[in-house]
Order: structure tokens, then sequence, then C-alpha cells
């Protein structure tokens, strides 16, 4: 089965477009406070300090700026006022964390009309929309990733339908949040880090890769995970002598320097106003509620860690209380298992030569250790905290599955399980996008 490039995006923006719409305002994650940010920017232009009442933004106010501003332009161009009005009401219904009550919408979704104006409603799905954009185009470059791993177009594709028929991928590309820009920035970053290996006698490769991960956090400190498995690139590149040590330490220096002159005016403002340039402190000292400090010995991380991190990859909608049938997380279970297989026999077969591999397992191990280490401190096993390297992931369980279709020697057997894969992943879409329209549009969960 041939999956063109403009095939796999046309149905991700169709599959997109489905949760951007039948998934009311506000039941994505943070989506409120994401926007209250958008609106803050829009009609001040400026930053929020969250240490000043009436100067700040409960909830999100301490993210980097970059997805803020763009939003901000959209809702200078669409609204009046600059700010995006809108008012729903709690759905009485709903408990927080609280049995079956927290198995209902947040908000009902009974009135006729929650948004002030016409206008409102225009800016609100434009702001929608501008996440699927920019998810689309983070999946227009995961091409480049996956040519580094797997050969042909075919292969290609295949790596993009996970990325492209992942429900809870889709379900964040339609949201109002900065996720979308940080995880395009994300595999900007980490396509041009792996090319270094490649290229490691030119300095503008690594001006670029300076330059996207400098703008990466001004997007969301979470691409703060590439930076050791940079270092550690750069390390292998003076240990296999690939370049002179002088003339690499000073191409990582400019690496480091872009990304520090591109992204130091935000953590220069943190320091000046919270005296800390990442904000670790500021953000606990304003979440409160949300502060559960524990350990890594914990039960939090042997038990309901790992389950939440894997069902809340595959799909677990709205505030995680939206979850899709066991089968589903079954099917992609055994799919990541095949693959996990396939990519040891993989490595076994070529001794462990392939560097590309280690060092794209290397960053999904570091992007894994941020969310394990912010975990530490707030109880959020999301697993959108992994679509940073989501291209990497679908890259080396593509390269998996190949190599474990390898050992059957049928191409017509071959062809039969591609298209059932395909298939299957299109069937559990539908599926998704059922579980939706009934959580969210029957009447009884709002009475």
């Amino acid at each position: 089965m041939r999956l063109s490039r403009l095939a796999v995006l046309t149905y991700f923006a169709a599959f997109a477009l489905c949760f951007a719409l039948l998934v009311p305002p506000w039941e994505p994650p943070d989506e409120p406070s994401h926007l209250f940010y958008v609106n803050f920017v829009a009609q001040r232009a400026r930053l929020p300090n969250q240490y000043e009442t009436g100067e700040s933004v409960v909830g999100e106010g301490h993210q980097p700026p970059l997805y803020y501003v763009l939003g901000a332009a959209v809702d200078r161009t669409l609204e009046p006022d600059h700010s995006v009005d809108i008012e729903p009401v709690r759905n009485p219904r709903h408990v927080w964390n609280k049995g079956p009550d927290w198995y209902v919408p947040v908000y009902a979704h009974t009135s006729p009309d929650i948004f002030a104006t016409a206008r409102d409603r225009l800016g609100f799905y434009a702001l929608r929309l501008l996440s699927v954009f920019l998810a689309l185009a983070n999946l227009a470059y995961m091409w480049k990733i996956f040519s580094l791993f797997v050969d042909g177009s075919g292969w290609s594709a295949l790596a993009s339908l996970w990325v492209v028929t992942l429900p809870q991928f889709a379900f964040i590309s339609a949201s109002i949040n900065n996720d979308n820009l940080a995880n395009l920035l994300s595999t900007l970053t980490l396509y041009l880090a792996l090319r270094l290996l490649k290229a490691p006698e030119r300095s503008r490769p690594f001006a670029l890769t300076g330059l996207a991960l400098g703008l990466g956090l001004l997007a969301k400190k979470t691409l703060l995970f590439t930076v050791p498995g940079i270092v550690v690139i750069l390390g292998y590149l003076a240990l296999k002598r690939r370049s002179s040590l002088r003339a690499l330490a000073g191409r990582g220096a400019l690496l480091f320097g872009v990304a520090g002159l591109v992204s130091s005016p935000f953590f220069v403002r943190n320091y000046l106003l919270y005296g800390e340039f990442l904000g670790t402190r500021m953000e606990r000292s304003t979440l409160t509620a949300l502060v559960q400090p524990k350990s890594l010995s914990s039960s939090y991380f042997v038990t309901s860690f790992p389950v939440k991190m894997f069902t809340s990859y595959v799909g677990e909608f709205g505030y995680m209380n939206v979850p899709m049938p066991v089968l589903v997380y079954a099917v992609y279970a055994a799919l990541v298992a095949i693959g996990a297989a396939g990519l040891l026999l993989y490595l076994w077969r070529r001794r462990g030569r392939d560097e590309s591999v280690w060092f794209g397992l290397l960053f999904i191990l570091a992007c894994l250790a941020g969310a394990v280490v912010y975990n530490l401190t707030y109880s959020m096993p999301q697993g959108r905290f992994l679509f940073p390297v989501v291209a990497l992931l679908a890259a080396l369980l593509a390269l998996g599955w190949k190599t474990a279709l390898e050992t059957i020697h049928s191409v017509r057997i071959r062809r039969a399980v591609l298209s059932a894969l395909v298939l299957t992943l299109i069937a559990l879409d539908a599926l998704s996008v059922a579980v939706v329209y009934q959580f969210y549009h029957t009447a009884a969960q709002y009475g």
C-alpha cells in the first residue's frame, strides 16, 4: 500500500479538524490558561509577572513567550478588543478526581452560545487552527528525520502514518496550547543535531542547530532535554576525531552561543523578576495546589506513572478523563512490542554499529527523564510530554517493523500485513472520534 506525503498530511488535517470541531472549548488540558496568556499578550503587549497581582496569568504565565506572541498576532488581527471572550459554565455533574463523576465533561456545553460575539468564536477556532497548522509543519519536517533511519519513501510514509494516526497527537494538535510549536522546534533541533554526525567540519549546521534550539527554548523549557544529547554528540565527534578538537570546540561554542543569544532575553527576564533563570521556584510557589513532591522510589513511579504515560500517549482525551476502550491500548502495545523486538534484532545484526539509532534512543531517554523529573514535583503522567520526540519514536518503530517483516519471506504476506496495519490504525482513529463525540455530545453527560 503506497502512501504519498500529501495523502498522509491531508489525512492528518482532516483527523485533527474533527477534534478541533468536536471537542468543546476549554476541554483540552489547560486550554483556558493558554488562552488567557494569549489574550494577556495581545491586549497588553507585554509578558505576565507571576508575582504581581493583576499582572499574572494563572496556570501558564510561567511559560516562555514564543507561542503566545504568535497567538496574540491572531487575536490582534481578528478581535477588535484584542481578546477572545468566552464564558462556559461548569458542569454540575463533574467532580475533580472523584469516581464516576470525574468521567464527564468539565463544562456544561448545553448553552446556546458561550462566546460573547461571533468574532470571539472566530478568534477561538482560528487559534485552534493555528495549532493544527503548526502540527502539519512538524509532520512535513519529520520526513527528514525518518530518512535518517529508514530507506525509501514507503517506510518514511509508514513512520509518518504512525504519528498522524496517533489519537492523542491529533487531539493535542487541535487545541490551544504551546505544545505544537515546541514539538515543531524540537523536531527541527533533533534533525539538525543528528545531521552534525554527517557534517562536523562545517560551521553552518552548528549555527542552525543553535538557532533551532534557542527558538525551542523560547517555546517551552521542555526542550532543555535536547542539550545533554547535543553535548554527547559533540563529545562523540571529538572522540572519533572527525574534526580537529580546536575546530570542534569552536563550532560547539557557536552552537550554544547562538542558542543562548536567541533565548537569553527570556531567561534574563526570569532572573530579574524572580531571582532565577528557569523560574522553577516561582512555578512551585504560584502552583501550590499542583505541587505533590515524591521520590523516585515511590509507588507512583512503579504503578500509575508508566501506565498513564502509555495510555495518555495513545489516547486519553480531555483532562485525562476520556479514555479509549482497553482493546485500543492492547493493539498499540502489541505494535510497540513488535517494533521494539525488530529494533533489537536490527541492532544485533548490525552489531550495534548504527550511531543514528543510538543517539535517537539517547534523545528519547533524555525526554523521558525530563518527564520523570517533572513528575517528582507534579503528578502529571501525560504521554504528550514525549511528543517532542514523537518523530524519533516513529522512525525507530518503523525500522523495527521493517526488520521484523524482513523475516517473512513472502512479499505477498508482507504487503498484506502492512495493509492490515494501515487499515487498523485508521479504524482506531474512527473509534477515537466516536468516543469523543459520545463523551461530549450526549445529553446524559450533563443531566
